[in-house]
């Protein structure tokens, strides 16, 4: 019987860059709605998961605790950013 030699270890998932970014996003204290549309269903979930979490943000996370999909995170946080409402710290 011929024994192959084990397959070597799986290197670790380097983290994906756009995760440190979660915790270097503020909500901007001076955002206004003025000329503003009005956010979708996943912005406000998104934008009160940041207000209730600050520090260890997970894209994996955001999606489980507002039941959406990590796509959807990621495209609420951008929409968020591109409306000023919330920004780099």
């Amino acid at each position: 019987m011929i024994m192959n030699p084990p397959d070597p270890p799986t290197p670790p998932t380097p983290p994906d860059p756009s995760e440190w970014l979660l915790d270097h996003l503020e909500i901007n204290p001076n955002s206004t709605r003025e000329g503003r549309r009005s956010l979708t269903r996943i912005e406000i979930f998104v934008l009160g998961w940041f207000v209730f979490n600050n520090k260890g943000r997970r894209y994996a996370n955001m999606a489980r605790d507002c039941k959406l999909t990590v796509p959807e995170c990621r495209t609420a946080v951008m929409a968020l950013v591109q409306e000023d409402i919330i920004r780099l710290s």
